[in-house]
Protein backbone atom coordinates (compact mmCIF):
# COMPACT_ATOMS: atom_id res chain seq x y z
CA UNK A 1 0.00 0.00 0.00
CA UNK A 2 2.74 2.45 1.05
CA UNK A 3 4.46 1.74 -2.82
CA UNK A 4 0.76 2.77 -4.50
CA UNK A 5 0.96 5.84 -2.08
CA UNK A 6 4.13 6.95 -3.19
CA UNK A 7 3.73 6.69 -7.22
CA UNK A 8 0.38 8.37 -6.79
CA UNK A 9 2.38 11.01 -5.32
CA UNK A 10 5.42 10.15 -8.18
CA UNK A 11 2.82 10.73 -11.01
CA UNK A 12 1.54 14.19 -10.12
CA UNK A 13 5.00 15.25 -10.26
CA UNK A 14 4.74 13.01 -13.79
CA UNK A 15 1.85 15.17 -14.78
CA UNK A 16 3.10 18.76 -13.80
CA UNK A 17 6.35 17.99 -15.30
CA UNK A 18 5.70 16.73 -18.68
CA UNK A 19 3.20 18.89 -19.79
CA UNK A 20 2.06 16.99 -22.85
CA UNK A 21 -0.93 14.74 -23.70
CA UNK A 22 -1.62 12.05 -20.94
CA UNK A 23 -0.36 8.61 -21.98
CA UNK A 24 -2.73 6.44 -23.48
CA UNK A 25 -3.19 2.94 -22.32
CA UNK A 26 -5.71 -0.02 -23.71
CA UNK A 27 -5.89 -3.20 -21.53
CA UNK A 28 -5.51 -6.56 -22.47
CA UNK A 29 -7.15 -8.95 -20.54
CA UNK A 30 -8.14 -12.01 -23.35
CA UNK A 31 -6.81 -14.50 -21.26
CA UNK A 32 -6.19 -14.92 -17.73
CA UNK A 33 -4.00 -11.90 -17.44
CA UNK A 34 -5.23 -8.52 -17.41
CA UNK A 35 -2.51 -5.99 -18.01
CA UNK A 36 -2.39 -2.26 -19.08
CA UNK A 37 -0.84 -1.09 -22.25
CA UNK A 38 0.46 2.32 -22.85
CA UNK A 39 2.00 4.04 -25.73
CA UNK A 40 5.43 4.49 -24.08
CA UNK A 41 8.33 2.24 -23.07
CA UNK A 42 6.73 1.18 -19.48
CA UNK A 43 4.40 -1.53 -19.92
CA UNK A 44 1.90 -2.03 -17.37
CA UNK A 45 2.10 1.86 -15.54
CA UNK A 46 0.76 4.93 -17.56
CA UNK A 47 2.55 7.36 -14.90
CA UNK A 48 -0.73 7.32 -12.97
CA UNK A 49 -1.62 3.47 -12.21
CA UNK A 50 -0.19 0.00 -12.45
CA UNK A 51 -1.72 -3.24 -13.38
CA UNK A 52 -0.63 -6.23 -13.98
CA UNK A 53 -3.65 -8.78 -12.55
CA UNK A 54 -3.30 -12.22 -12.65
CA UNK A 55 -5.72 -14.46 -12.29
CA UNK A 56 -7.52 -11.53 -13.89
CA UNK A 57 -10.62 -11.50 -11.90
CA UNK A 58 -8.35 -11.56 -8.62
CA UNK A 59 -7.44 -7.54 -7.90
CA UNK A 60 -4.02 -9.07 -7.19
CA UNK A 61 -0.77 -8.38 -8.92
CA UNK A 62 2.57 -10.00 -9.67
CA UNK A 63 4.36 -7.38 -11.82
CA UNK A 64 4.30 -3.03 -11.59
CA UNK A 65 6.33 -2.13 -14.18
CA UNK A 66 8.28 -3.27 -17.27
CA UNK A 67 10.72 -1.65 -19.82
CA UNK A 68 13.12 -1.81 -22.13
CA UNK A 69 16.77 -0.77 -21.93
CA UNK A 70 18.82 -0.09 -25.08
CA UNK A 71 22.24 1.29 -25.10
CA UNK A 72 25.45 1.72 -26.94
CA UNK A 73 29.01 3.19 -27.69
CA UNK A 74 29.77 5.24 -31.27
CA UNK A 75 33.07 7.14 -31.53
CA UNK A 76 33.59 6.48 -28.07
CA UNK A 77 30.81 8.25 -26.45
CA UNK A 78 27.93 6.54 -24.88
CA UNK A 79 24.57 6.23 -26.16
CA UNK A 80 21.47 5.64 -23.57
CA UNK A 81 17.68 4.75 -23.58
CA UNK A 82 16.69 3.83 -19.99
CA UNK A 83 12.86 4.58 -18.71
CA UNK A 84 11.73 3.15 -15.19
CA UNK A 85 8.64 5.39 -13.57
CA UNK A 86 8.97 8.70 -15.18
CA UNK A 87 9.13 10.50 -12.26
CA UNK A 88 12.28 12.65 -13.52
CA UNK A 89 11.22 13.11 -17.39
CA UNK A 90 10.83 10.91 -20.30
CA UNK A 91 13.40 9.02 -22.65
CA UNK A 92 10.66 7.98 -25.55
CA UNK A 93 7.97 9.74 -26.84
CA UNK A 94 5.02 8.51 -29.21
CA UNK A 95 5.52 7.61 -32.65
CA UNK A 96 7.91 6.69 -35.32
CA UNK A 97 11.45 8.69 -35.71
CA UNK A 98 10.44 11.94 -37.34
CA UNK A 99 11.23 15.61 -38.24
CA UNK A 100 7.95 16.75 -37.07
CA UNK A 101 8.02 16.02 -33.33
CA UNK A 102 5.34 18.53 -32.39
CA UNK A 103 1.51 19.08 -33.32
CA UNK A 104 -0.39 16.83 -35.32
CA UNK A 105 2.13 14.19 -35.86
CA UNK A 106 2.47 13.41 -32.34
CA UNK A 107 -1.16 13.84 -31.48
CA UNK A 108 -1.94 11.12 -34.31
CA UNK A 109 0.40 8.64 -32.84
CA UNK A 110 -0.38 9.70 -29.45
CA UNK A 111 -2.40 5.92 -29.28
CA UNK A 112 -2.44 2.31 -29.18
CA UNK A 113 -3.83 -0.15 -32.06
CA UNK A 114 -5.89 -3.34 -30.64
CA UNK A 115 -7.03 -5.84 -32.81
CA UNK A 116 -8.08 -9.10 -32.97
CA UNK A 117 -8.23 -12.42 -35.18
CA UNK A 118 -12.33 -12.32 -34.45
CA UNK A 119 -12.10 -8.68 -35.56
CA UNK A 120 -10.01 -9.35 -38.82
CA UNK A 121 -12.18 -12.35 -39.46
CA UNK A 122 -15.36 -10.44 -39.60
CA UNK A 123 -14.08 -7.44 -41.36
CA UNK A 124 -12.60 -9.70 -43.97
CA UNK A 125 -16.16 -11.98 -44.47
CA UNK A 126 -17.89 -8.68 -44.85
CA UNK A 127 -15.50 -7.04 -47.40
CA UNK A 128 -15.86 -10.41 -49.15
CA UNK A 129 -20.00 -10.08 -49.18
CA UNK A 130 -19.57 -6.49 -50.81
CA UNK A 131 -20.70 -4.39 -47.69
CA UNK A 132 -18.89 -1.55 -45.78
CA UNK A 133 -17.83 -2.64 -42.55
CA UNK A 134 -19.10 -0.29 -39.30
CA UNK A 135 -16.43 2.53 -39.01
CA UNK A 136 -17.04 2.15 -35.14
CA UNK A 137 -16.69 -1.60 -34.59
CA UNK A 138 -13.71 -1.88 -36.53
CA UNK A 139 -11.90 1.37 -36.42
CA UNK A 140 -8.60 -0.05 -35.41
CA UNK A 141 -8.48 -2.28 -38.68
CA UNK A 142 -9.62 0.39 -40.50
CA UNK A 143 -6.86 3.18 -39.09
CA UNK A 144 -4.08 0.78 -38.84
CA UNK A 145 -0.92 3.14 -39.14
CA UNK A 146 0.61 0.79 -42.05
CA UNK A 147 2.50 2.47 -44.84
CA UNK A 148 -0.07 4.46 -47.08
CA UNK A 149 -2.42 4.82 -43.94
CA UNK A 150 -0.94 7.56 -41.17
CA UNK A 151 -0.44 10.46 -40.56
CA UNK A 152 0.40 12.43 -44.15
CA UNK A 153 -0.34 9.15 -45.66
CA UNK A 154 2.82 8.51 -45.59
CA UNK A 155 3.79 5.34 -48.40
CA UNK A 156 7.60 5.51 -47.84
CA UNK A 157 8.14 4.32 -45.12
CA UNK A 158 6.75 0.41 -43.00
CA UNK A 159 5.37 1.06 -39.79
CA UNK A 160 2.67 -1.18 -38.96
CA UNK A 161 2.83 -4.87 -40.34
CA UNK A 162 -0.43 -6.05 -42.92
CA UNK A 163 -0.87 -8.48 -45.07
CA UNK A 164 -0.93 -6.98 -48.87
CA UNK A 165 -3.65 -8.73 -50.31
CA UNK A 166 -3.52 -6.54 -53.66
CA UNK A 167 0.42 -6.67 -53.78
CA UNK A 168 0.34 -2.32 -54.40
CA UNK A 169 2.83 -1.88 -50.99
CA UNK A 170 -0.30 0.26 -49.69
CA UNK A 171 -2.86 -0.32 -46.93
CA UNK A 172 -6.02 -0.34 -48.58
CA UNK A 173 -8.72 -2.17 -45.75
CA UNK A 174 -11.61 -0.98 -47.91
CA UNK A 175 -9.83 -3.35 -50.86
CA UNK A 176 -9.41 -6.52 -48.68
CA UNK A 177 -5.72 -5.51 -46.89
CA UNK A 178 -5.99 -6.47 -43.18
CA UNK A 179 -3.61 -6.25 -40.15
CA UNK A 180 -0.90 -8.88 -39.91
CA UNK A 181 -1.22 -9.22 -35.85
CA UNK A 182 0.06 -12.26 -33.42
CA UNK A 183 -1.77 -13.76 -31.07
CA UNK A 184 -6.07 -14.20 -30.41
CA UNK A 185 -5.66 -10.37 -29.87
CA UNK A 186 -2.80 -7.88 -29.81
CA UNK A 187 -1.86 -4.20 -29.40
CA UNK A 188 0.61 -2.45 -31.54
CA UNK A 189 2.36 0.94 -30.82
CA UNK A 190 5.44 3.11 -31.67
CA UNK A 191 7.60 4.96 -29.82
CA UNK A 192 11.21 6.35 -30.41
CA UNK A 193 13.92 8.21 -28.27
CA UNK A 194 14.83 11.18 -30.43
CA UNK A 195 14.21 13.37 -27.78
CA UNK A 196 16.19 15.17 -24.92
CA UNK A 197 16.54 12.42 -22.71
CA UNK A 198 15.51 14.03 -19.04
CA UNK A 199 14.71 10.70 -17.15
CA UNK A 200 18.27 8.09 -17.58
CA UNK A 201 20.09 11.92 -18.94
CA UNK A 202 21.69 9.58 -21.77
CA UNK A 203 22.44 10.88 -24.97
CA UNK A 204 19.76 10.14 -27.04
CA UNK A 205 20.33 6.80 -29.62
CA UNK A 206 17.76 7.75 -32.06
CA UNK A 207 16.24 4.35 -32.23
CA UNK A 208 12.72 3.39 -33.41
CA UNK A 209 10.22 0.88 -31.59
CA UNK A 210 7.46 -0.99 -32.41
CA UNK A 211 5.98 -3.24 -30.13
CA UNK A 212 3.11 -5.57 -30.17
CA UNK A 213 1.71 -7.09 -27.02
CA UNK A 214 -0.68 -10.11 -27.49
CA UNK A 215 -1.78 -13.04 -25.84
CA UNK A 216 -3.84 -16.16 -26.95
CA UNK A 217 -6.18 -18.19 -24.84
CA UNK A 218 -5.75 -21.72 -24.14
CA UNK A 219 -4.54 -24.10 -21.82
CA UNK A 220 -0.40 -23.85 -22.43
CA UNK A 221 -0.87 -19.88 -22.60
CA UNK A 222 -3.48 -18.56 -20.42
CA UNK A 223 -1.39 -17.06 -17.86
CA UNK A 224 0.91 -15.73 -20.69
CA UNK A 225 1.44 -11.93 -21.77
CA UNK A 226 3.61 -12.00 -25.44
CA UNK A 227 6.18 -8.65 -25.97
CA UNK A 228 7.83 -8.01 -29.17
CA UNK A 229 9.99 -5.25 -30.09
CA UNK A 230 11.37 -4.31 -33.16
CA UNK A 231 13.90 -1.85 -32.95
CA UNK A 232 15.56 0.03 -35.82
CA UNK A 233 18.66 2.63 -36.20
CA UNK A 234 17.50 5.39 -37.59
CA UNK A 235 20.62 7.49 -36.51
CA UNK A 236 24.02 7.91 -39.02
CA UNK A 237 25.83 6.23 -35.99
CA UNK A 238 27.45 2.61 -35.93
CA UNK A 239 26.49 1.47 -32.37
CA UNK A 240 29.46 -1.15 -30.99
CA UNK A 241 28.31 -3.57 -28.35
CA UNK A 242 24.83 -2.48 -28.41
CA UNK A 243 23.29 -4.06 -25.54
CA UNK A 244 19.80 -4.49 -25.00
CA UNK A 245 17.89 -5.31 -21.78
CA UNK A 246 14.74 -5.78 -20.44
CA UNK A 247 13.91 -3.69 -16.94
CA UNK A 248 11.36 -5.56 -14.55
CA UNK A 249 9.84 -4.32 -10.98
CA UNK A 250 8.39 -7.20 -9.92
CA UNK A 251 5.55 -6.85 -6.99
CA UNK A 252 3.99 -10.22 -6.33
CA UNK A 253 0.80 -9.13 -4.39
CA UNK A 254 2.73 -7.68 -1.49
CA UNK A 255 6.03 -5.72 -2.78
CA UNK A 256 7.78 -5.37 0.28
CA UNK A 257 8.73 -9.90 0.66
CA UNK A 258 10.19 -10.96 -2.86
CA UNK A 259 13.00 -12.38 -4.17
CA UNK A 260 14.22 -12.22 -7.47
CA UNK A 261 15.97 -14.69 -9.36
CA UNK A 262 17.85 -15.63 -12.57
CA UNK A 263 17.59 -18.80 -14.79
CA UNK A 264 20.28 -18.66 -17.05
CA UNK A 265 19.03 -22.65 -18.92
CA UNK A 266 15.40 -21.07 -19.20
CA UNK A 267 16.60 -17.59 -20.22
CA UNK A 268 14.50 -15.95 -17.50
CA UNK A 269 14.31 -13.21 -14.91
CA UNK A 270 11.88 -14.33 -12.16
CA UNK A 271 9.93 -13.10 -8.78
CA UNK A 272 8.81 -15.49 -6.30
CA UNK A 273 7.44 -15.22 -2.63
CA UNK A 274 10.43 -14.58 0.30
CA UNK A 275 8.11 -16.87 2.40
CA UNK A 276 5.12 -19.24 2.59
CA UNK A 277 2.50 -16.67 3.08
CA UNK A 278 2.03 -13.58 0.75
CA UNK A 279 0.39 -11.33 3.84
CA UNK A 280 -1.33 -8.37 3.72
CA UNK A 281 -4.49 -6.78 1.87
CA UNK A 282 -2.68 -6.92 -1.47
CA UNK A 283 -0.79 -10.29 -0.73
CA UNK A 284 -1.61 -14.00 -2.28
CA UNK A 285 -2.00 -15.52 1.04
CA UNK A 286 -0.57 -18.84 1.32
CA UNK A 287 1.13 -21.08 -1.51
CA UNK A 288 1.93 -17.31 -3.36
CA UNK A 289 2.59 -17.64 -7.00
CA UNK A 290 5.81 -16.87 -8.89
CA UNK A 291 6.45 -14.59 -11.73
CA UNK A 292 8.98 -14.85 -14.80
CA UNK A 293 10.16 -12.88 -18.07
CA UNK A 294 11.48 -14.81 -20.11
CA UNK A 295 13.94 -13.95 -23.80
CA UNK A 296 12.05 -16.24 -26.14
CA UNK A 297 14.53 -15.36 -29.44
CA UNK A 298 17.71 -14.26 -28.06
CA UNK A 299 20.17 -15.77 -25.49
CA UNK A 300 20.73 -14.33 -22.18
CA UNK A 301 24.16 -12.75 -21.85
CA UNK A 302 23.57 -10.89 -17.87
CA UNK A 303 21.23 -10.27 -15.68
CA UNK A 304 21.42 -7.31 -12.64
CA UNK A 305 19.81 -6.84 -9.63
CA UNK A 306 19.14 -3.48 -7.51
CA UNK A 307 17.18 -2.61 -4.52
CA UNK A 308 14.51 0.32 -4.55
CA UNK A 309 17.16 2.58 -2.16
CA UNK A 310 19.57 5.19 -2.11
CA UNK A 311 22.60 3.13 -2.07
CA UNK A 312 24.79 4.51 -4.04
CA UNK A 313 26.47 1.20 -5.07
CA UNK A 314 23.91 -1.02 -5.46
CA UNK A 315 20.01 0.62 -5.45
CA UNK A 316 18.35 3.25 -7.87
CA UNK A 317 20.53 4.31 -10.75
CA UNK A 318 20.93 8.20 -11.62
CA UNK A 319 23.35 8.71 -13.92
CA UNK A 320 23.98 7.20 -17.34
CA UNK A 321 26.74 5.45 -16.06
CA UNK A 322 24.83 3.89 -13.47
CA UNK A 323 22.05 2.68 -15.83
CA UNK A 324 25.58 1.16 -18.73
CA UNK A 325 26.79 -0.78 -15.86
CA UNK A 326 23.97 -2.42 -14.86
CA UNK A 327 22.66 -3.18 -18.48
CA UNK A 328 27.18 -5.07 -18.49
CA UNK A 329 25.66 -7.16 -15.35
CA UNK A 330 28.25 -4.81 -13.00
CA UNK A 331 27.63 -2.46 -10.13
CA UNK A 332 26.96 1.01 -9.92
CA UNK A 333 30.55 1.72 -8.49
CA UNK A 334 32.10 -0.15 -11.51
CA UNK A 335 32.83 -3.79 -9.72
CA UNK A 336 31.40 -7.21 -11.04
CA UNK A 337 28.92 -9.73 -9.27
CA UNK A 338 30.24 -12.16 -6.96
CA UNK A 339 28.20 -15.51 -7.05
CA UNK A 340 27.24 -15.35 -2.46
CA UNK A 341 25.63 -12.67 -0.28
CA UNK A 342 24.47 -10.10 -1.65
CA UNK A 343 26.73 -10.39 -5.06
CA UNK A 344 29.09 -6.86 -4.14
CA UNK A 345 32.19 -7.60 -2.44
CA UNK A 346 31.53 -11.42 -1.50
CA UNK A 347 33.69 -14.21 -1.76
CA UNK A 348 31.95 -15.59 -3.98
CA UNK A 349 33.38 -16.40 -7.96
CA UNK A 350 32.32 -13.38 -10.53
CA UNK A 351 29.27 -14.38 -12.79
CA UNK A 352 27.37 -12.67 -15.17
CA UNK A 353 23.61 -13.27 -13.24
CA UNK A 354 22.53 -12.64 -10.12
CA UNK A 355 21.25 -15.47 -8.08
CA UNK A 356 21.40 -18.25 -10.47
CA UNK A 357 21.14 -20.97 -8.04
CA UNK A 358 18.22 -23.65 -8.57
CA UNK A 359 15.85 -22.92 -5.35
CA UNK A 360 13.70 -26.05 -6.43
CA UNK A 361 16.77 -28.31 -5.24
CA UNK A 362 18.11 -26.09 -2.69
CA UNK A 363 21.90 -25.78 -4.84
CA UNK A 364 23.36 -22.71 -5.79
CA UNK A 365 23.73 -19.12 -5.48
CA UNK A 366 19.73 -17.94 -3.97
CA UNK A 367 18.48 -15.21 -1.66
CA UNK A 368 16.92 -17.89 0.53
CA UNK A 369 19.73 -20.19 0.61
CA UNK A 370 21.92 -16.73 1.27
CA UNK A 371 19.49 -15.34 4.07
CA UNK A 372 18.80 -12.38 2.69
CA UNK A 373 15.87 -10.53 3.88
CA UNK A 374 12.87 -10.38 1.45
CA UNK A 375 12.18 -6.81 -0.21
CA UNK A 376 11.66 -4.74 -3.07
CA UNK A 377 13.58 -4.60 -5.92
CA UNK A 378 14.40 -4.54 -9.55
CA UNK A 379 16.40 -6.98 -11.79
CA UNK A 380 16.84 -6.80 -16.05
CA UNK A 381 17.98 -9.28 -18.29
CA UNK A 382 20.25 -8.09 -20.89
CA UNK A 383 20.87 -10.37 -24.11
CA UNK A 384 23.97 -10.98 -26.20
CA UNK A 385 25.53 -7.27 -27.17
CA UNK A 386 25.76 -6.26 -30.81
CA UNK A 387 26.90 -4.16 -33.70
CA UNK A 388 24.30 -1.80 -35.02
CA UNK A 389 24.20 -0.28 -38.31
CA UNK A 390 22.02 2.59 -39.31
CA UNK A 391 18.98 1.62 -40.52
CA UNK A 392 19.52 -2.26 -39.10
CA UNK A 393 17.14 -3.62 -36.53
CA UNK A 394 16.52 -6.37 -34.71
CA UNK A 395 14.03 -8.54 -32.58
CA UNK A 396 13.11 -9.10 -29.31
CA UNK A 397 10.88 -11.47 -27.92
CA UNK A 398 9.59 -12.01 -24.74
CA UNK A 399 6.87 -14.12 -22.22
CA UNK A 400 5.76 -12.96 -19.12
CA UNK A 401 4.56 -16.10 -17.41
CA UNK A 402 2.88 -16.63 -14.57
CA UNK A 403 2.03 -20.24 -11.94
CA UNK A 404 1.04 -20.98 -8.93
CA UNK A 405 1.31 -24.14 -7.18
CA UNK A 406 -1.67 -26.09 -6.03
CA UNK A 407 -0.26 -26.90 -2.49
CA UNK A 408 2.95 -26.45 -0.92
CA UNK A 409 5.49 -23.41 0.32
CA UNK A 410 6.74 -20.78 -1.57
CA UNK A 411 9.79 -22.91 -3.14
CA UNK A 412 6.85 -25.29 -5.12
CA UNK A 413 5.68 -22.30 -7.27
CA UNK A 414 8.93 -21.68 -8.24
CA UNK A 415 9.11 -25.32 -9.47
CA UNK A 416 5.41 -25.00 -11.51
CA UNK A 417 7.12 -21.99 -12.52
CA UNK A 418 10.03 -24.01 -14.28
CA UNK A 419 7.26 -26.22 -16.02
CA UNK A 420 4.90 -23.49 -17.18
CA UNK A 421 8.16 -21.97 -19.13
CA UNK A 422 9.34 -24.91 -20.40
CA UNK A 423 5.75 -25.35 -21.74
CA UNK A 424 5.58 -21.83 -23.41
CA UNK A 425 9.34 -22.54 -24.65
CA UNK A 426 7.98 -25.73 -26.59
CA UNK A 427 4.74 -23.91 -27.89
CA UNK A 428 6.98 -21.19 -29.12
CA UNK A 429 9.24 -23.20 -30.57
CA UNK A 430 6.88 -25.04 -32.40
CA UNK A 431 4.99 -22.09 -33.52
CA UNK A 432 6.83 -19.50 -34.48
CA UNK A 433 5.62 -17.53 -36.95
CA UNK A 434 2.32 -18.12 -36.14
CA UNK A 435 -0.84 -15.63 -35.95
CA UNK A 436 -3.30 -14.22 -38.49
CA UNK A 437 -2.51 -17.22 -40.74
CA UNK A 438 -4.74 -19.21 -38.34
CA UNK A 439 -8.01 -16.87 -39.30
CA UNK A 440 -7.47 -18.97 -42.29
CA UNK A 441 -8.49 -22.59 -40.63
CA UNK A 442 -11.59 -24.19 -41.99
CA UNK A 443 -14.39 -24.49 -40.42
CA UNK A 444 -14.85 -27.10 -38.01
CA UNK A 445 -18.70 -26.51 -37.43
CA UNK A 446 -21.66 -26.93 -39.32
CA UNK A 447 -24.65 -24.85 -39.20
CA UNK A 448 -27.91 -26.44 -40.82
CA UNK A 449 -30.77 -25.89 -41.99
CA UNK A 450 -29.04 -23.20 -44.05
CA UNK A 451 -30.91 -20.57 -45.31
CA UNK A 452 -33.30 -21.14 -42.07
CA UNK A 453 -36.61 -19.84 -40.86
CA UNK A 454 -36.90 -20.25 -37.40
CA UNK A 455 -33.67 -21.72 -35.60
CA UNK A 456 -30.55 -23.24 -36.95
CA UNK A 457 -28.71 -26.11 -35.32
CA UNK A 458 -24.79 -26.33 -34.36
CA UNK A 459 -23.11 -29.31 -34.68
CA UNK A 460 -19.37 -29.97 -34.49
CA UNK A 461 -16.46 -32.47 -32.66
CA UNK A 462 -14.92 -30.76 -30.07
CA UNK A 463 -17.10 -27.88 -29.88
CA UNK A 464 -18.74 -28.40 -26.19
CA UNK A 465 -18.15 -24.64 -24.41
CA UNK A 466 -17.15 -22.92 -27.69
CA UNK A 467 -18.52 -19.34 -27.54
CA UNK A 468 -20.23 -18.73 -30.92
CA UNK A 469 -20.73 -15.23 -32.03
CA UNK A 470 -23.60 -13.79 -34.87
CA UNK A 471 -22.68 -10.87 -36.81
CA UNK A 472 -24.83 -9.08 -39.52
CA UNK A 473 -23.04 -7.73 -41.84
CA UNK A 474 -21.77 -4.34 -41.01
CA UNK A 475 -20.35 -6.29 -37.87
CA UNK A 476 -22.74 -5.47 -35.47
CA UNK A 477 -22.77 -8.47 -33.03
CA UNK A 478 -25.96 -9.81 -33.14
CA UNK A 479 -26.30 -12.92 -30.12
CA UNK A 480 -23.51 -14.70 -28.73
CA UNK A 481 -23.99 -18.42 -26.74
CA UNK A 482 -21.82 -20.92 -25.58
CA UNK A 483 -22.15 -23.92 -27.28
CA UNK A 484 -23.19 -27.20 -25.61
CA UNK A 485 -23.04 -31.06 -27.52
CA UNK A 486 -26.23 -29.97 -29.93
CA UNK A 487 -26.62 -26.46 -29.88
CA UNK A 488 -29.97 -24.95 -31.52
CA UNK A 489 -30.56 -21.30 -31.38
CA UNK A 490 -33.54 -19.23 -32.79
CA UNK A 491 -33.09 -16.92 -35.29
CA UNK A 492 -36.62 -16.06 -36.09
CA UNK A 493 -35.75 -12.60 -34.48
CA UNK A 494 -33.29 -11.62 -36.59
CA UNK A 495 -34.26 -9.66 -40.22
CA UNK A 496 -33.56 -11.62 -43.38
CA UNK A 497 -30.48 -11.02 -44.78
CA UNK A 498 -26.52 -12.66 -44.60
CA UNK A 499 -24.66 -12.96 -41.21
CA UNK A 500 -21.48 -14.38 -40.04
CA UNK A 501 -21.37 -16.97 -37.66
CA UNK A 502 -18.30 -17.05 -35.75
CA UNK A 503 -17.03 -20.10 -33.46
CA UNK A 504 -13.99 -19.99 -30.86
CA UNK A 505 -12.62 -22.07 -29.19
CA UNK A 506 -9.19 -22.59 -27.59
CA UNK A 507 -7.58 -24.15 -31.42
CA UNK A 508 -8.54 -20.69 -33.00
CA UNK A 509 -11.82 -19.46 -34.18
CA UNK A 510 -13.40 -20.39 -37.43
CA UNK A 511 -16.38 -18.65 -39.61
CA UNK A 512 -19.56 -19.63 -41.64
CA UNK A 513 -21.84 -17.42 -43.14
CA UNK A 514 -25.61 -17.96 -42.70
CA UNK A 515 -28.47 -17.01 -44.55
CA UNK A 516 -31.99 -15.95 -42.50
CA UNK A 517 -35.02 -15.93 -44.46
Amino acid sequence: MRKIIYYLLLSLLFLYKQGQAQTQSRMLDFNNVSAKITNQGSLFWDGVSSKFTVPKNSNKSTVFAASPWIAGTSNNQLHLMAEVYRQNGRDLIQGPVSTSNTGPFLVYWNKIWVVSKTDIQVFRSTINAGQTPDANTYKDILEWPARGNVYGKDTLNDYAPFVDVNNNNKYEPLSGDYPLIKGDISTFSMMNDNVNHTESLGLPLKVQINRMVYQYKNSTLDNTLFVDYLVTNKSINTYDSLFFSTWVDFDLGNSTDDYIATDSVRNMIYAFNGDDDDDGIMGYGTTPPAQACVVLNEPLWSSMYYSNTNSAVMGNPNTPADYYNYMKGMWMDGTPKTGSGTGHNSTGAITKFSFAGNPCEKTGWWEGGSNIEPGDRRILASITPRTLQPDESFNVTMAFVYARAESGDNIASVCALNTAVDSVKAWYKNNTGTGITEVLRKPVFTIYPNPAKQEITIDGDGIKGAELAIYNITGKKMKTITVGELTKIAVNDLPAGVYIVQLTTDKGASTQRLIVE
